[in-house]
């Protein structure tokens, strides 16, 4: 579990402040981000009253945390958001709660959003602040969320573009598993992007003035353009993974015949073989090539220019291609 807590100074710098400050600085007016990460039920709650949210706000925080919604309510708003974690080295979807009010933001989640060089930067950052508002700082929150979002649908770009390449050089070499990684990769992404949009479009909509807003809400409007684009291209990517799909199964069958092909070749070779030698190990009392000194030899050179012949035949005729 962590809990970190920010204010916002005069220059619109986050700076870290101990967690026991928290109430305190809420009550003297200064503008407040309490991030809580792996925190339970418990310890959640605490926090609740600590900030003096009540009510609804409290129980969506407490128990609507996988969710996704928009919740405008009469002093705050709340969002329950997929983000995506990618901890793993793969996208991995988790949910993040969202309390917002003038003067405070709030935000809950399981696992770590961000590396600590991220979070080095966001605390250096002045630029990406509008004001020094929780509304501000819930609008820098969204479209950090949605560049890391277009940051995932590049790399499933370049993963399947790479995966395109080697399919086009060396189809043989590409491996089944690494195309299903992919498509379950992008069924990530998907809902991670597909559910957040409308949410984010739907904060967009809400009259600014209600929930003491501000210029936050141009900033906003980024992170809708972001959730966009995005979805743009999710629909596109997962037609080239169905491309790519098709193409590896048309590979494999085609391998397949392949293989069918030459055994149907070389039955088609020993089939006059095998008809010669069912002929001659006949067991009946009187066979005239029984007799002849040479009739073993000439019978194996028979059989060997035969199977030659047809050999030479499927070749030439491109049955070995």
């Amino acid at each position: 579990m962590a809990i970190i807590t920010y204010i916002i100074d005069e220059d619109r710098r986050l700076q870290l402040t101990p967690s026991e400050e928290a109430a305190r600085l809420l009550d003297n007016d200064v503008p407040l981000w309490v991030d809580i990460e792996g925190a339970g039920i418990e310890t959640r709650s605490e926090w609740m009253t600590k900030l003096s949210l009540h009510g609804l706000t409290r129980r969506l925080c407490l128990d609507a945390s996988d969710h996704p919604g928009f919740y405008p309510l009469q002093s705050e708003i709340v969002l329950v958001l997929p983000v995506l974690n990618g901890a793993s080295g793969a996208p991995a979807l988790q949910h993040l709660c969202v309390v917002c009010r003038d003067r405070l933001l709030l935000t809950l989640h399981d696992h770590a959003l961000a590396s600590a060089e991220r979070l080095s930067d966001i605390e250096d950052a002045d630029a990406w602040l509008s004001a020094r508002s929780g509304p501000a700082l819930l609008a820098a929150v969204l479209i950090d969320v949605s560049t890391d979002n277009l940051r995932w649908v590049q790399s499933l770009r370049r993963a399947i573009t790479a995966l395109e390449a080697q399919m086009d050089k060396a189809p043989g070499d590409v491996d089944p598993d690494a195309i299903m990684d992919l498509r379950a990769q992008l069924l990530t992404v998907v809902a991670a992007v597909s559910d957040a949009l409308p949410i984010v479009v739907a904060l967009d909509a809400v009259d600014a003035k209600a929930v003491g807003t501000g210029a936050a809400y141009d900033f906003l409007k980024c992170a809708v353009v972001n959730l966009r684009a995005a979805d743009g291209q999710l629909e596109w990517l997962d037609n080239r993974i169905s491309d790519l799909r098709s193409r590896f199964e048309l590979h494999a069958q085609e391998q397949t015949n392949q293989r069918l092909n030459i055994l149907t070749v070389l039955s088609a070779i020993f089939m006059p073989v095998t008809l010669m030698a069912s002929i001659w190990g006949m067991n009946f009392a009187t066979m005239p090539e029984l007799a002849l000194p040479y009739a073993y030899p000439v019978a194996i050179v028979a059989m060997v220019a035969v199977a030659s012949g047809m050999y030479l035949f499927f070749k030439r005729t491109g049955w070995f291609d």
